[in-house]
């Protein structure tokens, strides 16, 4: 399998810290070839003219992948893109050229403005590639905006805290508001990087996803079944579902490395639901096992 990473906007593909990390780890985890695209000037422009470019990048993209192709004999179900926000909206454009044939897209926080409300030959959607998988980080905001699409755009569609507002991400010092804001719109965004890495380097098993409507209905517990295609391992390992597109999963995670947190449904039955009513109280739920024990959490309606 070839791997090619796409960085975004205003980045060099060839110092960028977080690329330099997954390219070892893809190394480490696999018998891959590994290609970065440096696609410096394209995105050093102007925000709208770096989204212009993504479509000629794209095409040079394609053209890299056929002239692998005739050098190698490999087929075009053995390229695999990995794109960062515009680099993901950059693998759509050399996935469409090729027909929707590579083996599969990986978009990490696929960038939203210049994307949003496109026809979808502008933006990146199931039919450019086999497998197209999305993690969603930075939907949303405090403004309301964000820099990653919150809209399902892949076979599978990945979104961890909701995707947007991460754990660790949040404005800490509101005198400081641009400069928070400045700090959240990143950490978010990148966040989606760290954890596909994570999700490399995985030790102790996957971040698993649930498929559900929305994120409310998954944080009040209905939708914990893995039956019937309903749960799927998040970034590196993960699948699609038989003839299904658009398919959201949603989970949490923690605010640093590896970020896997472990999902757990605990039901309670009361015998009176008229006089549970009338109480006015709080519970608090806290695991404790061999290892350790969890932090206490508040239980929520």
């Amino acid at each position: 399998m070839t791997r090619i990473i796409l960085h975004g906007y205003s980045m060099y593909g060839t110092i960028e810290p977080w690329i330099e990390t997954m390219v070892q780890a893809i190394l480490a985890k696999d018998d891959s070839n590994v290609i970065v695209v440096d696609w410096l000037k394209g995105a050093m422009a102007t925000y709208s003219q770096a989204v212009g470019n993504t479509r000629l990048v794209g095409a040079e993209v394609a053209n890299l992948i056929k002239w692998l192709m005739d050098k190698t004999g490999n087929p075009l179900d053995s390229f695999h893109i990995i794109g960062f926000s515009l680099g993901a909206q950059v693998a759509g454009y050399a996935g469409d050229r090729l027909g929707g044939r590579i083996a599969r897209i990986s978009a990490v926080d696929p960038a939203n403005p210049g994307f949003k409300d496109t026809d979808p030959r502008v933006h990146l959607d199931p039919s450019d590639a086999k497998f197209v998988d999305a993690i969603h980080t930075d939907g949303n905001t405090l403004l309301g905006v964000g820099l990653g699409m919150k809209d399902a755009i892949g076979h599978v569609d990945f979104y961890p805290n909701g995707g947007n507002d991460q754990p660790g991400c949040d404005m800490a010092n509101i005198n400081n508001i641009l400069s928070e804001l400045s700090v959240s719109f990143s950490c978010d965004h990148f966040r989606a990087a760290d954890l596909y890495i994570a999700s490399i380097n995985a030790t102790n098993g996957p971040m698993q996803g649930y498929r559900c409507d929305n994120y409310d209905r998954f944080r009040q517990g209905t939708c914990m079944s893995c039956r019937g295609n309903r749960c799927r391992k998040m970034g590196w390992d993960a699948e699609r579902v038989p003839r299904q597109e658009r398919v959201k999963f949603y989970l949490q995670t923690t605010a640093e490395d590896p970020f896997k947190v472990n999902h757990y449904q605990v039901k309670m039955h009361f015998r009176n639901v008229s006089r549970a009513k009338e109480v006015d109280a709080k519970l608090y739920l806290q695991l404790r096992g061999p290892e350790g024990e969890t932090e206490e959490v508040a239980l929520k309606e």
